[in-house]
């Protein structure tokens, strides 16, 4: 499982212009960032800068990929579950992509490590466990979705790309969570963020509500089970539903309304 998981609002002020929402994705998309200077763990300054980048040479809105994953087995967030992305030339209607930092290639060693394999597949299964990705999606390296088109590459390197199918492999560890152990798999956690939690528990947010306190409400209703929708900072229909089922859960008043007992639940 993945060790950490850092919210996009942590090391990004940037939003992409999203084409649309992604109908429920059947297929992953596994890329490298062929960066051989990649950190083995997440570190906002150089993820943003991957960021900068692609927006200067690549034209892309953000970073184009939905999730990052590190050697250490954390992970950063991206674009949100159900929008598009941008990094599977021709597949990204009906593909989520997740990348790993590094550059997987022999010739500079770079081996993925157990670590990585696994949270790549526990994000899978999150995915699909909660409605974003087809039971039985097709799981396959970047050049294998683009083989033969005028998108084709090598990426997401050779040493990562043995490690998707077989023995071992995301996708077998998809598979075998999926049919043994979905009760045990934990939903990605939100990187604590206690100056903005503190502020935003003296608020009271209800619909209407946006902002940052309302991005920090969606992160946290996600973080115990309960989808909100897009985490994109507007306090609408599906987050208000999302929080009068986790305040039913909590015993409290189911109004749809987050004053300090609905906050001090969703911290504890």
């Amino acid at each position: 499982m993945a060790t950490a998981f850092y919210d996009k609002n942590v090391w990004s002020t940037v939003s992409p212009r999203l084409g649309g929402a992604m109908r429920i994705a059947d297929g992953v998309a596994v890329h490298h960032l062929a960066s051989a200077n990649s950190p083995q763990s997440f570190d906002a300054g150089w993820l943003a800068g991957i960021e900068r980048s692609q927006m200067r040479s690549g034209g892309y809105s953000s970073l184009a990929y939905h999730r990052v994953a590190f050697q250490d087995g954390s992970v950063a967030g991206s674009r949100d579950w159900g929008t598009l992305g941008a990094a599977t030339g021709g597949q990204n209607s009906h593909t989520w992509a997740i990348v790993a930092a590094g550059y997987f290639h022999p010739d500079l060693n770079d081996q993925p490590t157990d670590a990585l394999i696994n949270a790549i597949a526990d994000e899978i299964v999150w995915g699909t466990l909660n409605g974003f990705i087809t039971r039985g999606a097709a799981i396959k390296g970047h050049r294998e979705w683009t083989a033969g088109t005028k998108w084709a590459t090598a990426c997401p390197g050779d040493n990562l790309q043995a490690r998707i199918s077989g023995f071992a492999s995301i996708s077998a560890i998809v598979s075998y969570k999926l049919d043994n152990l979905p009760a045990v798999v934990p939903a990605p956690q939100p990187a604590a963020q206690p100056r903005c939690v503190n502020v935003c528990a003296s608020r009271t947010l209800r619909r209407g509500s946006s902002g940052v306190c309302t991005k920090t409400l969606q992160n946290m209703l996600r973080a115990k089970g309960f989808n909100p929708g897009p985490t994109d900072g507007q306090f609408g229909t599906g987050t208000h539903n999302a929080v009068k089922c986790f305040q039913g859960a909590a015993g409290l008043n189911a109004d749809g309304v987050v004053g300090p007992r609905t906050w001090d639940a969703l911290a504890a």
